[in-house]
């Protein structure tokens, strides 16, 4: 991506080659409105306040602040924040992208941020769950969803291994307590 954006950068915006760590990239009109189209950003040097923005709209689309590491333009950056956070907490120097000041973690907590999730009680994922079928009209949670893809995958292994004899290996213990209550909202149809 930098060999595209710099070569962007420089104005070259013809059919001249581009050349890659994989080889050869054509760099045409057409690719160049193709990755536009899919919010590819030219220049990626975003100040702390636009990020910080782009943040608030994110979490007013998704509805919490958890920026998956693939997310197109806010992976990258929180996940740097995110890095730098725990440096700082731990008394030692930040390494990457944006330097946190005090000012700067009151605002992005302000936003939503939540620096350590605590794990959630089975409870509060078959609320979770509730309110995603509500929203969704199912409970085909994708995996990456951020809260509770992982945890709908750990459930339905769990179930299916209990149920032909195995033993249980992932994060989660399925109880016949468990099971029932799951069965009961439908998640297991």
């Amino acid at each position: 991506c930098n060999h595209v954006r710099m070569r962007y950068k420089q104005g070259i915006r013809d059919d001249k080659n581009v050349q890659g760590s994989s080889g050869s990239i054509i760099l045409t009109p057409d690719r160049i409105e193709m990755l536009e189209n899919i919010g590819f950003e030219w220049y990626k040097n975003k100040t702390f306040d636009e990020r910080l923005e782009d943040l608030a709209q994110f979490k007013e689309t998704e509805g919490h602040c958890e920026v998956p590491n693939d997310h197109p333009t806010l992976g990258t950056w929180f996940k740097g924040v995110k890095k730098n956070y725990k440096l700082l907490m731990n008394g030692k120097p930040q390494t990457s992208g944006t330097t946190l000041t005090l000012e700067r973690i009151k605002r992005l907590e302000a936003v939503g941020v939540l620096w350590f999730t605590t794990k959630k009680t089975f409870e509060q994922r078959i609320e979770e769950l509730v309110e995603f079928k509500r929203c969704y009209g199912h409970f085909r949670v994708p995996y990456k969803h951020p809260s509770l893809g992982v945890w709908c995958h750990n459930a339905k292994q769990s179930h299916k291994r209990l149920m032909i004899g195995k033993s249980q290996q992932c994060g989660m213990r399925m109880t016949p307590e468990r099971i029932e209550r799951l069965d009961a909202i439908g998640f297991f149809d």
